[in-house]
């Protein structure tokens, strides 16, 4: 008789480190309710509880990522505000174009800049926007992080 045994628990700030995707197969067989940190990028999960794959990554049934600007908190175990997760070694990607979602290589894809400008070097609040520079539209920023584009409104004065 062979047994398996996997400890989980966390004390203050946890990080998983090293989980590939046939550990995380094992651990998810027998914890189908468990939801895990990824161990490289801060706005990824393991969701024991998700079956089907997610759009951005075909052939890994468990990976889920949060809401951009959303990061996944350690400490809750939850997508977060950016503001209030602490990555710690996982890389926390600011650029909403960096979010796996938001990738497309496809012929059809529009770059993703052009919809979702990157506000790195920017201040908080209204910006031109980066990648439509001497255009009316513009892009809120708060740190570093795309909030919305929109149209100025050029009859302000």
């Amino acid at each position: 008789m062979r047994f398996t045994c996997v400890l989980l628990f966390c004390l203050g700030d946890c990080i998983a480190f090293g989980i590939s995707s046939i550990s995380v197969d094992k651990i998810c067989e027998g914890n189908p309710t468990l939801t895990l940190p990824h161990d490289d990028e801060c706005q990824l999960y393991y969701d024991c509880s998700a079956l089907d794959p997610p759009s951005f990554s075909p052939n890994t049934k468990y990976v889920r990522e949060c809401k951009y600007p959303q990061l996944f908190s350690t400490k809750s175990l939850k997508c977060e505000d950016f503001y209030s997760v602490v990555c710690g070694s996982r890389t926390e990607f600011k650029q909403k174009c960096d979010y796996r979602a938001e990738q497309c290589n496809g012929p059809n894809c529009i770059n993703c800049l052009m919809e979702n400008p990157s506000c790195e070097g920017y201040g908080d609040g209204e910006n031109h926007h980066s990648s439509k520079p001497g255009s009316p539209w513009r892009m809120e920023c708060y740190k570093g992080r795309l909030i919305g584009t929109f149209l100025a409104d050029l009859n302000q004065d």
